[in-house]
């Protein structure tokens, strides 16, 4: 699928037009019409991410995130994901946008500027230009992550101080098929795995992080989630027949930060929250009959 990154410093960017770009780009092909993503800079607005995910399609932009050149800018190809980002010096990234956009394996990386005006020329300048191939996990051993789904914008995840980062779009870990970022390693047999929710964006009102075991990396399979929400609080979610709708029960009092632990013992799922990860309070148990070898 491809994996790779260009990253740069944008010192300057003229004003020929609000919407006037400077930024990476990666393409699939060299004609105007090419699939492609941009982590793109505007004098006006600051930093924002543009992807085109079809061929001779309408190109799709999120909201701008502002920020003042000098900035610096990266775009990375995660197999069929774009993800841009930004930063004020080169080793701090916070995300901009990130859209699937399938290509061929080959691709093209660079600098792209426009001026948004055809009846002027826009400069930009930049230095610290970095082209890199190959991809870049930055999962620790055995730690691996996976795009649940299809979501419309696409997911990543991080680690670095003891400390996993994930940026997940999708509609939800719900219905009959779940969306999303999971990053996960195998369990055999019996198993526990806790963690500290210590922040949850408040993208909506059932978005989740957590904790999850799942039969398998299938978007519908059986699983069990033990998670918190930024309206809901912790919540224990349960789907017993793979590509059915999970169940789950929730307490609203409860919210992030908090630890939890999700114990696995034959067929039989534990849920426990504790606010400091020494003493824990059991939340539920619930079955769901699955293989000996998961995901967790």
């Amino acid at each position: 699928m491809g994996y790779g990154a260009v990253q740069a410093r944008i010192l300057t960017q003229q004003n020929t037009n609000a919407w006037a770009k400077a930024g990476g780009m990666i393409r699939e092909s060299l004609d105007p019409s090419s699939k492609h993503g941009m982590s793109m800079y505007s004098s006006v607005y600051g930093m924002f991410y543009q992807s085109r995910s079809t061929t001779g399609g309408t190109s799709m932009g999120l909201p701008a995130l502002g920020g003042t050149a000098p900035i610096w800018t990266k775009l990375e190809r995660r197999g069929p994901v774009l993800i841009g980002w930004k930063s004020l010096d080169g080793a701090t990234w916070d995300w901009v946008g990130s859209q699937p956009v399938s290509m061929t394996t080959q691709a093209y990386a660079g600098l792209a500027v426009n001026a948004h005006n055809n009846a002027a020329l826009s400069l930009a300048t930049f230095d610290n230009l970095q082209v890199t191939a190959g991809r870049a996990n930055t999962l620790p051993t055995p730690w691996n992550e996976l795009m649940l789904g299809s979501p419309a914008l696409g997911g990543w995840a991080g680690f670095a101080n003891n400390t996993f980062t994930l940026y997940a779009g999708g509609g939800d870990t719900w219905n009959a098929a779940d969306q999303g970022e999971f990053v996960y390693r195998p369990l055999n047999g019996d198993g526990t795995i806790t963690l500290n929710v210590a922040n949850l964006k408040n993208s909506h009102e059932w978005a989740k992080a957590g904790v999850m075991m799942r039969e398998t990396l299938s978007p519908d399979a059986k699983h069990v989630l033990w998670g918190v929400s930024p309206s809901h609080g912790v919540l224990l979610q349960k789907r017993v027949t793979t590509g059915t709708t999970p169940s789950n029960y929730y307490d609203s009092a409860t919210v992030a930060p908090v630890w939890l632990k999700l114990q696995r013992t034959g067929n039989i799922f534990t849920a426990s929250k504790s606010s400091d990860g020494a003493t824990w309070t059991v939340f539920g148990a619930e079955t769901v009959p699955m293989d000996a070898n998961i995901y967790a």
